[in-house]
């Protein structure tokens, strides 16, 4: 004889497990924290790769400081701009490293050197500095994703700390 699967014999009182609404409070909990988290993590990384726009531009800084001693005035158009470039030691846009998150770029009508937001820098802000005084400003909510123009800026490294 062939006794069917009942659920008459079973004592669902001794199952030892978890509810359906206990496990989908901890899968909420686990999403908030996530959600925080990669919050978090992104603002950690873009704020260290705006650290990289500003140790590139810092070398870009000594180098014109250099150009500055010996012509007695700095670069006044892209030709002597490109032959500063020739001149450098260790130009950080030939260097993949760096490269990929920026390009540094002059802007003679403004008097500034832009570290131009590259493929890796999925943010919209990038950094500046100015060939008056090498203070260096970090811009965040530009208007266009790779571009390095508008938002909102504030001076990270002012002069005085470019020299110590």
């Amino acid at each position: 004889m062939i006794k069917k699967n009942t659920l008459k014999g079973l004592n669902f009182k001794n199952q030892v497990g978890f509810t359906l609404i206990e496990i989908m409070v901890a899968l909420l909990i686990i999403s908030i924290l996530m959600a925080f988290g990669i919050g978090y993590f992104s603002q950690y990384r873009e704020k260290s790769q705006l650290a990289i726009a500003e140790s590139m531009l810092t070398m870009y800084a000594q180098e014109l400081v250099a150009f500055q001693l010996k012509a007695g005035r700095l670069p006044k158009n892209s030709n002597e701009y490109n032959t500063l470039l020739a001149q450098f030691k260790l130009d950080p846009n030939n260097n993949p490293q760096y490269n990929t998150y920026f390009l540094i770029q002059p802007d003679f009508n403004t008097n500034y050197l832009l570290a131009v937001p590259q493929r890796k820098h999925n943010y919209k802000s990038y950094a500046r500095m100015s060939l008056n005084d090498f203070t260096i400003d970090i811009c965040r909510d530009a208007p266009n994703l790779y571009e390095a123009k508008g938002g909102t800026c504030r001076q990270a490294i002012t002069a005085t700390r470019l020299n110590q």
